[in-house]
């Protein structure tokens, strides 16, 4: 019998964890360790994971083709509702443990047990793991954007101040003369330089943590190269418990955003002397 036809049964409550339990957690431990309220901010790339995961489930007979499609209808829909209905993501998330579990109540809400059953075969490690990538990749593109209209100012404001002279200084002192294009770029030398440590986390060079579980991997036979590309990845994680434990890319992005952050520090103090009487006298 394929595994779509058996009939699905109630859960007793809606908890991702503690199912076993006969009493209810601590409520001031309950409320500790909800994170709903930061977290929301990866929905967008959870409701991406959710497609990618409820289009990998129909090939393995998870789910049929008529529930793939009532799934990605009800996610669009929780997805355009997210944003545009901030009282109702209120009401939702006020419940919720994180992110995940605040999809898995919309969708319920909107589809009934069926919702639940996008949880097949996967774990909120492998989840948070991928949120948090897509997150940080495209966060990274912003800053790389933003980064890369400074450095143009920089060279439109050198090619147009070409052959303008200034005193170069070296200790708070006047020491040679230089040109004032010949300080701006070299600004955005180690800036550029910089922003191209940002856009080595672009998809393409990030594998895709999907796939592996909580830490040992899928025993569905899930294609993760399927998943990969949906969600604009080259390929999969080798270690399934290095996948789901690994955050060094949020490190490098991190030490990113710290050698940034120095070289705008430096143009920022180097601005405040230009406007000092010392300067402009």
């Amino acid at each position: 019998m394929p595994v779509h036809e058996y009939r699905m049964t109630e859960r007793k409550d809606d908890r991702l964890w503690g199912g076993r339990f006969e009493r209810e957690p601590n409520a001031r431990f309950d409320a500790f360790q909800r994170s709903f309220a930061f977290d929301r901010r990866l929905l967008p790339y959870e409701i991406a994971v959710d497609r990618a995961w409820a289009k990998a489930l129909e090939p393995i007979g998870i789910f049929t083709a008529a529930e793939v499609k009532q799934m990605l209808g009800a996610l669009d829909k929780i997805e355009k509702r997210a944003k545009a209905d901030s009282a109702w993501l209120e009401k939702v998330g006020a419940d919720a443990e994180d992110v995940h579990h605040f999809v898995e109540k919309a969708l319920v809400e909107e589809l009934g047990p069926l919702g639940w059953k996008l949880h097949t075969g996967r774990s909120r490690n492998e989840l948070v793991a991928t949120d948090f990538r897509l997150f940080v990749i495209d966060a990274a593109a912003q800053i790389r954007n933003a980064l890369e209209a400074i450095l143009n100012a920089f060279l439109q404001q050198a090619k147009a101040n070409r052959n303008v002279p200034m005193a170069g200084m070296t200790h708070m002192q006047h020491a040679q003369p230089i040109l004032l294009s010949h300080f701006l770029l070299a600004m955005r030398k180690p800036s550029r330089a910089t922003s191209l440590d940002c856009s080595m986390h672009r998809r393409a060079r990030t594998p895709v943590p999907m796939g592996s579980g909580a830490l040992a991997g899928n025993s569905f036979a899930i294609d993760r190269g399927a998943i990969a590309r949906e969600l604009g990845f080259s390929r999969c994680t080798g270690n399934s418990l290095d996948a789901v434990s690994d955050r060094d890319f949020a490190l490098d992005y991190l030490f990113a955003l710290t050698g940034i952050a120095t070289h705008l520090s430096r143009l920022a103090e180097d601005f405040v002397l230009f406007s000092s009487r010392n300067f402009l006298t």
